[in-house]
Parts: structure tokens; C-alpha cells; sequence
């Protein structure tokens, strides 16, 4: 008999045996193509064992039968993974007590243990599978799991919420991460996939990340290899969908209906019309109730002190303020603009149905700068009523209401 198919039949026949069915010894899972996957690994473990140590078959028989002694003396095996680990252990280095052997310092480098890797899923894959996945992982601590996309119809949070029970059963450390790059970059289609990025070197079809890093470690030449059952890829490229997605788009569209939305919502104080005309002075100055501090906490600004922004900053414009819905308050401002005195042009109200091309209308009468009228201005100017007038008369302000006889005669 051929000794590495000896040494797989004997690790496997005492692993069989402890299901009640003599056949399940992956965690309650039937035997399926993942037992495909085990015997591959492990008879090409077997062939490396034979062609380096040179053993005769009664040697590798022993060495086997220790394997799989300590295999079922041992916890439960728990999936694919610890089969592959612990199999491949005992296999290089069980004594004939039975006890199961680490394997020996130097046989998987630090460079090939420690490499970051990457594990590409799918939800095709079932979840089942991609929690064993997630636990592999984090067990590993140096491999990160990845999904293309979502699926058909789905939005990101919904992926999300359906990956966060799988997540928070392994706690801390564990994740599924979507990266449609790492996808094209390994030209990956079908999972699970693990994949060394330093090297390019592929596992299709196992999850197996110990067992690949001894692999890493044993083969100097990057390799792509099939080691078990892998399934098309469910999700699209995140990054594809979404460039089709915003191909589709009306930018120019939604630009206009958000402008239109603008003034929809806008907040207008819609100053009432002056009763009448006159003239009032406003004193600009404030005053500190309270001192003002630095840093260390020392008075910068002393209680009482009074300032007139008026005395150092003075006006050279007057602000001419009116409402543009008042067809006779536009030819009022806009007669203001033949005087010599620059002015700056606010309104108080905006015909909000009109929209922009209401607003355009009015800019364009008036021929100037025109600005919405803020409520904080309004009331530091003490600006109630339009159209009015203010500008600087030494250090005070002066407001000059306009009544309606005024507005029609100017």
C-alpha cells in the first residue's frame, strides 16, 4: 500500500469513528467535500513526510497510528481547521504514547507565521461556514476577512446587520471587512479563498490558515492551488455597483431641485411695511456686565468697559433695506442705486414659489448685490420696519423708516 494514502486511511478511520453515524466528525456537519479536503492535505503532508525522511512503510504506520490515537484522545476536533492543525502535529512528531506533539520550532518560519493574509467569503458560502471563518481568523490573528460587495437589492446596512451575529459571537478582534479592491486585485471569483498578498500564493476552497501558512513556509515558488469545494462569489463589486449607480444620477437635476428646496426652506424675516416716515438715532455702544479673562485667568477686559465699533471701524456704506415681493419697495431701492452713496442691498423676503428665478429677477432690477436680511442684524441695527435707511451719523446710527406716500413719490 501506497504510504501516504496509508497514514490518511489511518487518521481517518479512528476520526470516523466518533460520530454516531461513523461518518460526521466535522462538528455535527455530514462528511461532505470538506472530508475531500482533509484527505488531500493530508496525504500530500504524508508524501512530504515520505520523500524527506525516508521512513519504511512499518514506521509510517506507527507514526499514523500515534496521530490518530492523539487526535481522538484529545477535545472534540471542531471543524476543518483543527483537523488539518492538529493532524499535521501529531503526524510530524507523535511518540507511541500517544500524546499529541507540538510541531517543532523553526518548521513554520516567524516570517510565514506572522504574515498578514487574507481570507475572501461570501455569503454563498452559507453561515455556517463563514462563522467557522470568523473563529479561524481571530484564532489566527494576523488574517483579515473580506466581502465584495452586498447583495442584489440590498443596502449596505442591511450586509451589516446581516453579518453582525456572526461577528459578535467572537467577540473582540473578529470582523468581516468590504473590500471589492482586494477582490480584483487577487482576481478572486469564487471563496473561500485565502490569500498572501507578498507572494500572490492562493488557497481556493479552505479556510484552513495554519495549515497554509505550513504550506507558505514548504514551498519556496508562489503557488495557486484548489485544496477543497469553493462557490461562486454572491455579491457584485461595492465600488462597480456604485459607479453605475451614480452614472444614473441626475446631478444637474438634483442641483436645481435642491436650489428650489433652498428657498423653501429659508428662514425670511418678513418685515412688516413702515406706517410712516421718520428718523431715529441708535447708540451702537456696548458694555461689559462681566469681566473678560485670559487664559491664566487675570482680568484682559475689565467689567464697564463700554465699546463703539462705530468710533474705530467706521461706515462708508449705508444699508439699504427693503422687501423684493414689494413691487413699488424694488423701485424704490433701485432709485437708490442713482445716488452717490454706495450702498449695500438686503431683503427682508423672498418669494419663496418664485424661487431663484424670483430672486435673479430682483437682483436684476436693482442692478447690484443683493443679500437675505438676518435676524441678528436686524436686531444689532434695530431694523423694524421696510424699506428703511441706516447709516453712520458720528457714532451713532441713523435709521430712517420710509412710509408708503414716501416710497411712490421718491
Amino acid at each position: 500500500m501506497d504510504r501516504g494514502l496509508a497514514v490518511v486511511l489511518v487518521l481517518l478511520w479512528p476520526l470516523a469513528g466518533q460520530a454516531a453515524d461513523g461518518i460526521d466528525f466535522l462538528g455535527g456537519r455530514p462528511v461532505d467535500a470538506a472530508t475531500q479536503a482533509v484527505i488531500e492535505e493530508l496525504a500530500r503532508q504524508a508524501e512530504q513526510v515520505t520523500g524527506t525522511r525516508q521512513e519504511d512503510g512499518a514506521a509510517m504506520l506507527d507514526r499514523a497510528q500515534a496521530a490518530a490515537a492523539a487526535l481522538r484522545s484529545d477535545k472534540p476536533v471542531v471543524g476543518l481547521a483543527d483537523v488539518m492543525a492538529r493532524a499535521s502535529a501529531v503526524a510530524h512528531g507523535a511518540t507511541a504514547s500517544g500524546g499529541p506533539a507540538e510541531v517543532a520550532a523553526g518548521e513554520v518560519s516567524a516570517a510565514a507565521r506572522d504574515r498578514d493574509v487574507v481570507v475572501f467569503v461570501s455569503w454563498s458560502m452559507g453561515v455556517e461556514a463563514l462563522r467557522e471563518t470568523v473563529r479561524e481568523a481571530k484564532a489566527d490573528g494576523h488574517a483579515r476577512v473580506v466581502v465584495r460587495g452586498i447583495l442584489a437589492g440590498e443596502r449596505i446596512g442591511d450586509a451589516v446587520r446581516r453579518f453582525a451575529p456572526i461577528i459578535r459571537e467572537f467577540g473582540a478582534g473578529a470582523g468581516i471587512d468590504f473590500d471589492p479592491p482586494a477582490f480584483r486585485n487577487a482576481g478572486i471569483s469564487t471563496v473561500p479563498t485565502i490569500w498572501d498578498p507578498a507572494t500572490g500564493s492562493q488557497w481556493r476552497g479552505s479556510v484552513a490558515l495554519a495549515a497554509f501558512r505550513r504550506h507558505l513556509a514548504d514551498v519556496a515558488a508562489p503557488f495557486s492551488e484548489a485544496v477543497g469545494p469553493a462557490v461562486d462569489v454572491a455579491e457584485a463589486d461595492l465600488e462597480e455597483a456604485m459607479r453605475a449607480q451614480a452614472a444614473q444620477l441626475d446631478f444637474t437635476g438634483m442641483r436645481e431641485a435642491a436650489y428650489q428646496r433652498y428657498w423653501q426652506r429659508a428662514a425670511l424675516l418678513q418685515l412688516p411695511p413702515a406706517g410712516a416716515t421718520g428718523e431715529r438715532l441708535v447708540d451702537p455702544t456696548v458694555w461689559l456686565t462681566e469681566p473678560i479673562r485670559d487664559a491664566r485667568g487675570e482680568v484682559a477686559v475689565p467689567a464697564g468697559t463700554r465699546v463703539n465699533t462705530l468710533e474705530t471701524h467706521p461706515w462708508k456704506r449705508r444699508l439699504v433695506v427693503f422687501d423684493c415681493t414689494d413691487p413699488k419697495q424694488v423701485a424704490w431701492a433701485v432709485r437708490r442705486t442713482h445716488d452717490r452713496k454706495p450702498g449695500v442691498y438686503l431683503t427682508s423676503n423672498v418669494d419663496r414659489d418664485a424661487g431663484w428665478e424670483g430672486w435673479k429677477a430682483c437682483v436684476s432690477a436693482i442692478g447690484q448685490p443683493l443679500y437675505v436680511l438676518q435676524e441678528q442684524l436686524a436686531a444689532r441695527m434695530d431694523v423694524h420696519v421696510v424699506p428703511a435707511l441706516v447709516e453712520q451719523e458720528g457714532a451713532l446710527l441713523r435709521i430712517r423708516e420710509i412710509g408708503p406716500a414716501d416710497v411712490r413719490a421718491e
